[in-house]
């Protein structure tokens, strides 16, 4: 749309009511009053009315975005890569955050866990009867009138070698000072 040129001052004997161009046409109503069996004048808009050389530019800018209809295309491509990019460092961030922070509810789960069954544990050992029970068991202790037996030499069943011979030959052999037969019966043992 083109800008509309400024309004030239009346000159002296025409109205004030009239148009810039000197037309003779009253833009409005001269003192207020509709004049009596006419119709207003409607005039085509500005935008309506074709322009002279206007047909040349409106061919060549419909040519143009015709032509450039992949370019934005391609803009918001080139946007959304360089968002990414920009995006990724804290995505991965917020996911080894995430799995940090499942550790640590697995970790509290499980002390959770734990407290409750030292707490558990705490409440057994304020009964007498648990306490007394576990005073034999522990320190072979016996009340007031029991007899207390202790076994000196107690063989489980399940613990006899099945071949003593096998177990006697892993034995060290001789050939060395006495104390270091023993030093080795000894790491011997410690290791079954």
């Amino acid at each position: 749309m083109t800008p509309r040129r400024p309004s030239a001052p009346a000159e002296p004997g025409q109205r004030s009511g009239t148009s810039a161009g000197g037309r003779g046409r009253p833009v409005g109503p001269p003192s207020g009053k509709a004049r009596a069996g006419r119709a207003p004048v409607s005039r085509p808009s500005a935008s309506t009315r074709p322009r002279p050389g206007a047909a040349g530019r409106v061919g060549a800018t419909r040519g143009a975005t015709r032509a450039g209809t992949g370019r934005p295309l391609w803009v918001l491509g080139a946007v959304g890569v360089v968002l990414a990019l920009l995006i990724l460092p804290y995505f991965q961030k917020w996911l080894i955050q995430r799995s940090e922070i499942e550790t640590a509810r697995a970790q509290v789960a499980q002390s959770q866990q734990e407290v409750a069954g030292l707490e558990r544990q705490r409440a057994r050992w304020q009964d007498s009867d648990y306490i007394k029970s576990q005073a034999r068991a522990r320190l072979k202790y016996v009340m007031p009138g029991d007899i207390g037996y202790v076994v000196a030499d107690p063989k489980p069943e399940a613990a006899e070698p099945a071949n003593p011979g096998a177990q006697a030959a892993e034995l060290p052999g001789g050939g060395r000072p006495w104390f270091a037969d023993i030093w080795l019966s000894a790491q011997v043992a410690a290791e079954r």
